[in-house]
């Protein structure tokens, strides 16, 4: 059911894929197999490494302020924890209100000689949207921080200005339910709730068709959270003809 479903909703949009640590490759195919059926063109994968939250955190920070001056940034103008999501957006996707030049990739080949991300192609066109997708995450406890790094990256990428959509795959504890605490942490932000939608079961198909529906959404200026967690507001945007 789902190509029927989202046939054309992303008629002739370019969306970039960037993908979290431990992403299964599974929600990456499917996810890149539902859009091209939604009339969309995955214009690379772009994968961030763990080093990003684990490696010296003073050379992931040079390498950060010298891919943000190829593209033109201060990065004291940018706070300390919104610098990395911005400089990964700007690398590899333009803003609507200024596509500038889609052939190219300033900063990305700082970002991958500093080994923080790889990119599939080397240099892929810039897209004018991103979907960020994550495996099952559980929930900040204690001294794990791994949750607030990526909320972090994932916050400052949905607040760069171009459409955006995350993707969790789905709970990290089937057993239990338990809901994606990075999911839960975008949502709980007045910051990035309304600048960003937020899918909490990418791996199910009808996570998939919220996906799609939630982009076109999203380059209308709308955002919203969807799938089976309580804090959904639904399980996806109503469906409209393309």
């Amino acid at each position: 059911m789902t190509p029927q479903v989202v046939s054309g909703q992303l008629a002739r949009r370019n969306v970039v894929v960037i993908t979290l640590p431990g992403t299964p490759d599974a929600l990456v195919r499917s996810t890149e197999d539902t859009l091209r059926q939604a009339g969309a063109t995955p214009t690379g994968r772009v994968e961030v490494d763990e080093s990003w939250i684990e490696g010296s955190q003073g050379e992931r920070t040079a390498a950060l302020r010298r891919a943000a001056g190829e593209q033109g940034t201060d990065p004291q103008a940018v706070p300390a924890n919104r610098l990395g999501g911005l400089v990964l957006a700007e690398a590899v996707s333009v803003r609507q209100d200024n596509p500038g030049d889609r052939a190219t990739n300033p900063g990305l080949d700082v970002l991958v000689e500093a080994g923080l991300v790889s990119a599939t192609p080397d240099a892929p066109r810039r897209a004018d949207s991103a979907v960020v997708l994550w495996p099952g995450l559980s929930a900040p406890d204690g001294e794990n921080r791994v949750v607030p790094a990526w909320a972090d990256l994932v916050t400052a990428v949905g607040l760069s200005g171009r459409p955006v959509v995350g993707v969790s795959n789905g709970t990290p504890d089937p057993a239990t339910g338990a809901p994606d605490g990075l999911v839960s942490a975008l949502r709980d932000s007045a910051e990035v709730s309304g600048a960003m939608s937020t899918i909490d079961d990418g791996a199910r198909p009808v996570g998939q068709v919220a996906m799609v529906l939630a982009l076109r959404e999203e380059y209308s200026g709308r955002s919203g959270h969807y799938g089976l967690d309580k804090d959904a507001s639904a399980v996806a945007p109503k469906v409209e003809s393309p």
